[in-house]
């Protein structure tokens, strides 16, 4: 019998190809939530030509597009297919078997599969109960035998978001005590308040900045992201990617939206009124809700309603929403929603109001 090798046999992953999702209204996987303009769409079709499509993809106005919409040297930049295959492409270079990995607990699953697919061991920073983190608990666990410092920021999740200074704390305190690599997840950099780790890529050879097209920039089918490292860091991570892994449609999509970034200004905006909207609906409710950094809220159904009956309710009014498991926290019990569009969460409101009156 054909054997996988044991860090990959002993894995244990569903098979997820994205579909079953019919409902109108799908708030489960912190996906913009409506359609971009008609326009902006067309223009977009109509930008990809012919001769385009029968020949491998020239990657080369995206990497200069993005560098002066960063105002970064494109040297600095390496295109992935999302941040999730920028995760796997650190792992690619740098991880070894047995090496040791520090990374937050709870946060997003597609971390541990790497540390396990890797065979690397996990040394995991829980967030308490009440979704706190002591950064003083990451500091000390770094030391010489630590080979990848993993952090989404702000968290998936938690929601939760450390501060600019604690990450170049973090940054810092790797380079002196370890010869390890930070990895800083920014997935969700948009939605919060806070400041990007990007400017320290320039300052750290050891910083790995990762960012998506997919929540923000709102082209989750594309398939997009990039990592932002020291040039001597690319060199190496792009030793590894498969060869043109950037599709056309990806580059012509991304290329677009940086020209027209104000459509995503624009839906960041959205969200963050909407999500303060859905929080002050929550709230008239007297429901349990964290509301975090990102696109996402949690809350707590109320009445003991079992949250996964709670989940197959709302798709019968058109919503499909998720619950949230096996975080050991607070969050444990709750649904996660993704914030749409204003219209989109006063429809969510009515039907949630609609729900609880019934029960």
């Amino acid at each position: 019998v054909l054997r996988a090798k044991p860090s990959v046999a002993n894995l244990d992953r569903l098979r997820d190809i994205g579909a079953d999702r019919h409902e109108a209204t799908l708030l489960d996987k912190n996906e913009r939530t409506t359609p971009f303009p008609i326009d902006f769409f067309n223009e977009l079709i109509e930008s990809i030509t012919p001769q385009e499509l029968i020949k491998y993809p020239d990657q080369s106005t995206l990497y200069k597009n993005l560098s002066k919409f960063l105002a970064l040297d494109s040297e600095y930049l390496l295109l992935v297919s999302g941040s999730d295959s920028g995760i796997k492409t650190v792992f690619d270079t740098y991880a070894q078997s047995q090496d040791c990995v520090v990374s937050l607990f709870p946060s997003y699953a597609m971390e541990q599969v790497y540390i396990k697919m890797f065979d690397c061991q996990s040394l995991a920073i829980h967030f308490d109960y009440n979704l706190n983190l002591s950064i003083d608990s990451i500091l000390d666990a770094i030391s010489p035998n630590i080979r990848i410092v993993l952090i989404a920021n702000p968290n998936q999740p938690t929601g939760q978001m450390l501060s600019f200074q604690e990450i170049e704390q973090i940054v810092e305190t790797t380079s002196q005590k370890s010869d390890a690599i930070v990895v800083i997840d920014e997935a969700y950099i948009e939605f919060s308040n806070g400041k990007s780790s990007l400017p320290l890529v320039t300052k750290y050879p050891n910083l790995c900045v990762l960012r998506t097209f997919s929540k923000a920039w709102g082209l989750a089918s594309v398939r997009l992201g990039y990592i932002a490292a020291n040039p001597s860091l690319i060199n190496q991570l792009q030793k590894v990617k498969s060869l043109l892994d950037i599709n056309l449609f990806a580059i012509k999509a991304a290329s677009l939206l940086i020209d027209n970034y104000h459509l995503v200004e624009h839906h960041i905006e959205e969200v963050k009124l909407s999500k303060q909207y859905i929080g002050s609906k929550l709230s008239s409710h007297n429901i349990e809700h964290f509301l975090g950094n990102t696109n996402f809220v949690h809350f707590r159904p109320p009445f003991s309603i079992d949250p996964d009956q709670f989940c197959t309710a709302m798709g019968s009014y058109g919503f499909r929403v998720r619950s949230t498991n096996h975080t050991n926290t607070v969050l444990d019990g709750c649904i996660r929603i993704t914030i749409g569009s204003q219209e989109q969460m006063l429809a969510l409101a009515s039907s949630i109001s609609e729900l609880l009156e019934n029960h």
